[in-house]
């Protein structure tokens, strides 16, 4: 859906990035032509958003550890789900995945809405428009594509799950959390 002016609006082009860095990655993991992967993305997701809600609850209970570690956790998270929408909406242009797979990933959304996880990032953005899911989403991208062993080629489990290799490094979300918490 284009603006007023015929543009893109912020979320559309940051949906549409998203999907990009996603598509980049089930390139480079070699999954595009596996009927396999839109069941274990999905089975990902389920993993990955209870990660964040139970992140998204520490962060409202601050008392157990520091909040910019927290909060640089929650980010991870919010970036992980995010990523994998972007990974299921890129299958789904190739035709994979079913309808019941499709109110699955819709459900997992709303479970994320309900529990006040997608208000996060609304609630940090400041006056000049710095909008950081892309930037998450990117650091996430970044360390998903560390996962690759040295010939850059992806480490399985026998389900399919990639595993880290001997190259991975973790997202770091500390500078994006850090500006977050300043615009607060």
């Amino acid at each position: 859906m284009l603006d007023y002016y015929g543009e893109e609006t912020r979320a559309e082009r940051t949906g549409r990035l998203i999907m990009e860095l996603a598509d980049k990655f089930l390139e480079a993991m070699d999954v595009r032509d596996n009927e396999d992967c839109f069941d274990l993305q999905v089975a990902c997701l389920r993993e990955e958003v209870n990660e964040a809600l139970e992140a998204y609850n520490a962060w409202m209970e601050p008392e157990e550890q520091p909040e910019v570690s927290i909060f640089e956790n929650l980010l991870k998270e919010i970036g992980d789900c995010y990523f994998i929408f972007g990974s299921l909406s890129a299958l789904n242009e190739d035709g994979f995945g079913d309808l019941d797979a499709y109110e699955e990933v819709d459900r997992l959304a709303a479970v994320l809405d309900a529990g006040g996880v997608t208000e996060v990032l609304d609630h940090y953005e400041d006056s000049s428009g710095y909008f950081a899911l892309l930037d998450i989403v990117e650091e996430v991208t970044r360390s998903n594509l560390s996962k690759l062993d040295d010939e850059g080629n992806p480490i399985r489990r026998e389900d399919g799950k990639v595993l880290k290799g001997p190259n991975y490094s973790p997202a770091n979300m500390k500078p994006i959390a850090q500006k977050l918490l300043r615009i607060q």
